[in-house]
């Protein structure tokens, strides 16, 4: 398995490179205990770090202390007994929780105890080309939660199933939030979380575009409360279930329709990925993701996909990125276990507790 599942943010990213060699160069966990609890008395500047103040305008009350904080004195024992019997993490049979599935009276126990929340970060509605569901990236974020759920005592919170995807926002049904907008809402999130007790966070991210503005939320949650959460990019994991040693790009279409194939096989039009290879036999020499964009290796420009000929935009009239015909259930549910397994031996290290 791939070293380096997980990233922090400390002060700059873990430099730890994945031992898989994944492309795109994942910043590798470290070891250790958890770095403190939420700053109490830091003062911001208003902006994430590195990131100008007009992209992105930070929560204005940057101090936890001086955040709503929950009256919990209730739960305090009266005559040696508790008001209510509480969800305990010893006291339950399964490893972890969806906390949707709790009481807010459970949740405050389980927070206190110290419980990593998970929080799946996916676009609910985005395209994937003809034959896959827009949901399929918040689909694919869940089933990997649940099953870190059934690993690890950890507290599986909802989806935050907005992002920033601009290169399908010309696609009918995708929703894209401007960068700025989607670090105000997870950074919000987050600090929800921090402020009711939460000490250790992951965010499981389901998206490439996703990765650069999650990397700014990390190192402001820092910056302004003294936590390292930590960040899983699903897409780069798991390339051993597909018999590759790096994650590519390239490889996309071919790995979320396995995954989709894997987890929810009724929701892929298979009529339409026989047309598709139909069609890739027609267009011999078209490059993996359906355009004729260049292949640039020292330089990076942004893209943007559409299914009609647009100025500035990259014509791709499928809206897929990679090969989709190559896609098996069985690469599929290979994947999702080399996904789980090295995110859960990532999180062993970075909180040996669990």
């Amino acid at each position: 398995l791939a070293a380096g599942a997980i990233r922090r943010a400390s002060g700059g990213l873990a430099s730890r490179g994945a031992a898989g060699g994944f492309s795109g160069g994942l910043a590798g966990s470290s070891t250790g205990s958890f770095a403190g609890r939420p700053g109490r008395g830091a003062t911001g500047h208003g902006a994430v770090i590195g990131c100008p103040p007009r992209l992105y305008k930070a929560p204005q009350s940057q101090d936890l202390a001086s955040l709503p904080q929950p009256v919990l004195g209730w739960l305090q024992p009266t005559n040696g007994t508790l008001r209510y019997p509480l969800v305990t993490a010893s006291s339950h049979p399964r490893s972890g929780f969806r906390l949707a599935d709790l009481t807010w009276v459970d949740a405050a126990n389980l927070l206190g105890d110290g419980l990593p929340v998970v929080i799946p970060v996916a676009s609910a509605s985005r395209a994937h080309g003809p034959h896959l569901p827009l949901g399929t990236d918040r689909l694919v974020a869940e089933v990997v939660a649940e099953r870190l759920l059934a690993s690890l005592p950890v507290l599986v919170a909802p989806c935050i199933a907005q992002g920033f995807q601009p290169a399908f926002m010309d696609y009918p049904g995708s929703q894209h939030l401007e960068a700025n907008t989607f670090q105000a809402l997870v950074a919000e999130v987050v600090e929800g979380y921090l402020r009711h007790g939460a000490e250790r966070i992951l965010l499981l991210n389901n998206g490439i575009a996703t990765e650069a503005p999650l990397k700014l939320v990390a190192q402001d949650i820092l910056h302004h409360h003294g936590v390292r959460i930590a960040t899983a990019d699903l897409p780069r994991l798991g390339s051993l279930g597909l018999g590759s040693r790096s994650a590519s790009v390239d490889d996309l279409d071919e790995r979320d329709t396995s995954l989709l194939l894997a987890i929810q096989p009724a929701l892929v039009r298979l009529d339409r990925l026989q047309e598709m290879a139909a069609d890739a036999d027609d267009e011999e020499g078209m490059p993996p993701d359906g355009t004729d964009e260049p292949r640039l290796l020292s330089l990076r420009r942004p893209l943007r996909f559409t299914p009609e000929e647009r100025e500035g935009g990259v014509l791709n009239r499928s809206g897929t990125t990679g090969n989709a015909t190559a896609a098996t259930a069985e690469k599929g549910e290979a994947l999702l276990a080399a996904m789980v397994d090295e995110i859960v031996a990532d999180l062993r290290l970075l909180w040996p507790d669990l």
